[in-house]
């Protein structure tokens, strides 16, 4: 409506209209966006500083580097086994 109002003063009551219509939508996507950028970047920081842990190569290089045939030998996590991790 505010969009609308302000098209009409500027004579396109349909275009002011549709841009406010837009930036409210639009608004949702640009913040999920920005919500998914945080949360990559906080789950590496939190990976690296609270567990230890840092993750260099994803499961598809990792699967690469050591070759299907050793891949195949790999077993599954079907349970959480218990690992002390060292702090560092």
């Amino acid at each position: 409506m505010i969009g609308y109002k302000i098209g009409k003063k500027a004579h396109y009551p349909k275009m002011g209209a549709l841009t406010g219509f837009m930036l409210i939508m639009g608004g949702w996507i640009v913040y999920w966006i920005i919500e998914f950028a945080y949360i990559q970047a906080k789950v590496s920081y939190l990976c690296d500083k609270e567990a230890g842990i840092t993750v260099y190569v994803t499961p598809e290089q990792w699967r690469k580097q050591i070759g299907e045939e050793e891949w195949a030998h790999l077993f599954e996590f079907d349970y959480i086994k218990k690992q002390s991790y060292p702090r560092g």
